[in-house]
């Protein structure tokens, strides 16, 4: 499987879950492998890599680059309405031939 076929599977699945939620939900994308990594945009770079870009645990922006192969995901769903000031962020995709 080609990172562009891998992009495009991660992306239909999350805006399927995105698309579920209410409007003071938010969906937090974490990778199985990196369980203190919140993914906030994913994408990749020709047919070889993926990359997976977020902050760490310690609040340290961070980018992935991996090679193309399925990446285990854990997508949370975080209610938000106890929160007023805060606005639910969708998960952002970027795409480099």
């Amino acid at each position: 499987m080609t990172a562009k076929n891998i992009y495009q599977d991660i992306m239909k699945f999350i805006k399927f879950r995105e698309a579920e939620l209410s409007s003071t939900q938010e969906l937090k994308v974490f990778l199985i492998n990196y369980p203190q990594f919140e993914v906030t945009r994913i994408g990749r770079v020709g047919d070889n890599y993926l990359i997976f870009a977020g902050q760490s645990s310690q609040g340290i922006h961070t980018t992935l680059l991996l090679p193309a192969e399925a990446q285990p995901l854990n997508l949370v769903t975080v209610d938000l309405s106890d929160q007023p000031d805060i606005r639910p962020n969708r998960i952002g995709f970027l795409e480099h031939s």
